[in-house]
Order: C-alpha cells, then sequence, then structure tokens
C-alpha cells in the first residue's frame, strides 16, 4: 500500500513548530528567569483588553476540544488547538506584544 508525503504539508507543520518554539522563548524571556506563577486564581477582568480577548479565544479553544473528544473528533480538537496557537496566541497576542521589545507578563500574571 502507498503512502502518500506531502512535502508542502510537512514544511507547514515545521513552520508551525518553529513558531511554538519562537513563542515559547519569547514568553520565557518577558516572564524571566524568576518567575513564579501565582497560586490563586486572579480576576481576569484586571488584565488588558487584549489579555481578555486571548483568554476568551482560548476558552472557546477549550470548549472546542471538550466538544471534540465528547464527539470521539480529534481532528476537531487538534485542528482547534492549532488554530489556538497559530492564528490567536502567536499571531495576535504575542505580536501585539513585540511593539515593546521589554515586555512584562501583565500585572495580573507578575
Amino acid at each position: 500500500r502507498d503512502i502518500n508525503l506531502d512535502v508542502n504539508r510537512i514544511l507547514g507543520y515545521r513552520h508551525f513548530c518553529n513558531k511554538l518554539w519562537n513563542a515559547t522563548k519569547f514568553a520565557i524571556r518577558g516572564l524571566g528567569e524568576n518567575f513564579t506563577p501565582e497560586t490563586a486564581v486572579q480576576d481576569p477582568s484586571r488584565g488588558s483588553l487584549i489579555d481578555r480577548w486571548v483568554l476568551s479565544r482560548l476558552s472557546y479553544a477549550v470548549e472546542l476540544c471538550n466538544r471534540g473528544f465528547g464527539q470521539y473528533d480529534f481532528p476537531g480538537v487538534t485542528t482547534a488547538v492549532y488554530n489556538f496557537w497559530l492564528y490567536e496566541l502567536c499571531d495576535v497576542y504575542l505580536v501585539s506584544h513585540l511593539a515593546d521589545h521589554r515586555w512584562h507578563p501583565p500585572a495580573h500574571m507578575s
């Protein structure tokens, strides 16, 4: 049996993994070496507009994932995660922080 190998798809996933790597490095650099997450849940309404927006998009992605797991729709789950990471977290949220190269985490996260 032959397996079709789509080189463009492989290249696209390579770019996706590279974007994940760069986003993680950017976030770690912005948080600093001594970052310790808070143990208490913070009120999301204390964040900026872009922080609240990305939390709403994350909530929607989680909703899609929960629905997909419940219906055994694993392609739908992976698509929801992929779309959130690529198009909302990386392409909008993190890019909005690139203007300030000295990015600091939002007050409710520090």
